[in-house]
């Protein structure tokens, strides 16, 4: 693969040598050898104004990775045509790429475009495109231009500014870094895309450095069907067969590998059966519950991908019924599971086995849901699943009260003009009403919308004297009430005497099988990460496992909480890309603020970590190592972010975190009101009551020197005080408000924290 760095198409001023770099050249049966196997030869043609004129290589072609060619020997308004051709020394494979040069008198910016090692990009995935623009013009200001013949408005589809005006504070040259961000699924797949990139000095602005992008979407696999046998069974008890077959795609592509999986509703986070493999077939799979309300039928997947990445899905179903004393025959058959599976060294059904005995263990009861809910769906809310008989979040275009809740959401999945028809009707808080539904709470009294108490699952049993529903501030401290659109407190069950979990539901033999059992999966977990190779989707599903073993921290030891903790420094220490990808980004975050709940809140009804008196010191460096993994999956989210884009912002159990990343420039306005301004993500129900988040701004005395680095910001926002690290007196940081900020700089590693 001949690749010249800097783009198929630029303009340069003489003012500078031309360079053409053909460094990133790859041999693509050997890519790890390519820089001892090519050889390297440049031509040239002049196009304009002599056609066949001297192109200034003298009498030949050159061989050297690198060319340069003194300014000298140009000639300006000229158009070149050079050609970098790679072989491999062993063998007669050649490959060939073209830069066409135009050439100007005048000084202009300089730009380099990286190219791409990308033979193809997948239409599925947000495309980041790179550009440098070298300013050594001292006296003026300078604007960059990304654009797009091929789109019709390259604006409606672009994460980053389309155009940015370079300031000349400095009065220096310097490098700056430019992206552009595509939205995933913004571009057509099987096609082809020119993109453009212009800059230009404000005093000079007829004089236009050019450089351009060829991408080059991929179409993904298609066709394709999967079949499930049996048809129907039971949890973690019979044995399932996934087969696919008549995928179809370009003979380049191939060949095609598949990941087999299910799921028992589309919002929820899919089990593994089969990593990646071109096995079109897995036996023996074990599978989770389904849901009562869907008559315990599960969805079944298989994802076909080319060797480029692109993927599609066929989709297939299979009735999963639960186990009769799911809490007995997992207690009395979970270690010699796993056993066996580690013995044959079974990966796959290891983590089949967990997934579909935690699957068992976070079931609820939906089968006593108020009479007054005809279906959740009527409400504009998922179906219930995490809370007995309590309806999920509200589903996606749907605002209402946050997280799993009796109470309608606002369905606000129309055109603009009819959400804001449709929201005008709607209350917020603290105005009038006559109607309950009337109100963003369904609940209006003495004519005006007011807040509903938050609730705790099942009312704690409250009926079976297995427990009371109990408020607590930030601090843990009781109070008496706690409104749904307070996020600084929370309901929580406080179990009597013999009554255990998260809704008191549990007996001590129950809470003791539970805790163990859970133990034992983190611990397999665990197990698994030091025999398998960490491939992506591996990561994937062992980031989701966790999560679902954290749903109810009542019900896990300190040693469960260390190891699924351990499991995840390991895989971001090794793979910060993928942890921190749009598929896990968030499931990771949401899995640190369940490990900070779980040794924050103290609580009677945990058997396994709190109603056992804990060393302070263990949750003191528990919770250091969850903050210092806050930081570094931050940073690495920074990674995949272009500069200027939208940042990710995540709303957690009990903490909030937004990342972005900037150049730092951005910041070197002394006034601060002119500064970006950076704050935590609020719900969806805050933002329409108009509940204002905190705003952080802050100057920045890092000097910028030749490069104008990125620099990321990280807010973090806990919503529990963490203050005492854990119930004592030690402290883990000062503020209920962190930022973080990482200047990414070549050559100086710096990450400071207020």
């Amino acid at each position: 693969m001949a690749i010249v760095d800097g783009g198929a198409s630029r303009t340069v001023s003489l003012t500078d040598n031309l360079i053409l770099n053909g460094t990133l050249s790859y041999d693509v049966d050997y890519p790890s050898l390519s820089s001892t196997l090519l050889t390297y030869s440049w031509s040239c043609l002049m196009i304009s104004p002599v056609y066949g004129g001297d192109c200034g290589l003298g009498n030949g072609p050159l061989v050297e990775d690198v060319l340069e060619i003194e300014a000298a020997l140009l000639v300006p308004s000229a158009v070149y045509n050079y050609t970098l051709t790679v072989q491999n020394a062993g063998t007669t494979a050649v490959a060939s790429a073209s830069a066409s040069i135009t050439t100007v008198s005048q000084p202009l910016p300089v730009l380099t475009v990286p190219s791409t090692t990308a033979i193809k990009y997948n239409a599925a995935n947000k495309i980041v495109l790179d550009a440098f623009v070298e300013l050594n013009n001292a006296s003026s200001a300078s604007t960059v231009t990304w654009s797009s013949s091929d789109l019709a408005s390259l604006g409606d589809i672009s994460l980053t500014p389309t155009t940015s005006i370079l300031g000349n504070s400095l009065g220096t040259s310097r490098k700056v870094t430019i992206q552009l961000a595509l939205m995933a699924n913004s571009l057509t797949a099987d096609s082809t895309y020119t993109f453009t990139i212009n800059a230009y000095f404000n005093n000079n602005p007829t004089n236009i450095a050019v450089s351009s992008i060829v991408v080059v979407v991929n179409e993904a696999p298609r066709n394709g069907l999967l079949t499930v046998t049996p048809a129907e069974g039971i949890a973690l008890n019979t044995s399932f067969k996934f087969a696919t077959s008549g995928w179809v795609d370009a003979v380049e592509d191939l060949p095609l590998s598949y990941l087999m999986y299910y799921y028992p509703i589309p919002t929820a986070t899919p089990s593994t059966i089969r990593s990646f493999s071109i096995m079109t077939y897995a036996s023996g799979a074990l599978l989770g519950q389904g849901l009562s309300s869907l008559a315990y039928s599960v969805t079944c997947g298989v994802t076909a991908q080319d060797i480029y990445g692109s993927s599609a899905d066929a989709l297939s179903a299979a009735v999963v019924n639960p186990l009769v004393n799911p809490i007995e025959t997992i207690s009395a058959n979970l270690d010699n599971q796993l056993e066996s599976a580690f013995s044959e060294t079974d990966l796959s059904l290891v983590s089949q086995v967990i997934s579909s005995a935690t699957t068992a263990l976070n079931a609820v009861d939906c089968s006593n849901m108020p009479s007054s809910i005809g279906s959740c769906g009527d409400l504009g809310r998922e179906l219930c699943m995490n809370t007995p008989n309590t309806c999920g979040p509200c589903t996606e275009g749907n605002v209402g009260i946050t997280g799993d809740s009796n109470v309608p959401c606002v369905d606000t999945a129309t055109s603009r003009r009819q959400r804001s028809r449709v929201l005008a009707t709607i209350g917020r808080v603290g105005d009038a009403c006559s109607l309950n539904s009337g109100c963003i709470t369904n609940y209006c009294e003495s004519g005006a919308c007011v807040e509903v108490s938050k609730e705790c699952p099942d009312d704690c049993f409250a009926s079976d004297s297995s427990g009371s529903c109990v408020f607590y501030d930030r601090f843990n401290n009781e109070i008496s009430t706690c409104n749904s659109g307070d996020s600084y407190c929370t309901a929580r069950c406080s179990c009597n005497s013999g009554f255990y979990g998260k809704d008191c539901s549990l007996t001590l033999s129950d809470i003791t099988s539970v805790v163990a059992a859970r133990e034992s999966m983190c611990a397999g977990i665990y197990k698994t990460l030091i025999l398998q190779d960490p491939t992506s989707d591996f990561i994937l599903s062992t980031v989701n496992s966790i999560s679902s073993l954290l749903l109810d921290t009542s019900q896990l030891s300190m040693v469960a909480l260390s190891n699924c903790t351990a499991v995840l420094e390991s895989i971001l220490t090794g793979n910060p890309e993928i942890v921190a990808s749009d598929a896990l980004v968030e499931t990771t975050f949401s899995v640190l603020s369940s490990v900070w709940s779980a040794v924050t809140i103290p609580s009677n009804n945990s058997y396994g970590i709190t109603s056992i008196v804990v060393q302070h010191q263990q949750q003191v460096e528990l919770m250091a190592r969850v903050s210092t993994l806050t930081s570094e999956l931050s940073i690495a989210r920074q990674n995949l972010l272009a500069v200027g884009e939208t940042g990710t912002g995540v709303i957690a159990s009990n903490m909030r975190i937004f990342t972005a990343k900037q150049l730092l420039s951005a910041f070197e306005s002394d006034d601060m009101v002119t500064k970006p301004q950076f704050s935590a993500p609020g719900t969806g129900y805050e933002d329409f009551n108009n509940v204002a988040q905190s705003v952080v701004t802050f100057a920045s005395e890092y000097q910028i020197d030749e490069v104008d680095y990125p620099m990321g910001v990280t807010i973090v926002q806990h919503m529990l005080d963490i203050h005492s690290g854990g119930g004592g007196t030690e402290s883990i940081n000062s503020s209920s408000v962190q930022l973080q900020l990482k200047y990414h700089d070549a050559t100086i590693e710096s990450t400071s924290q207020i």
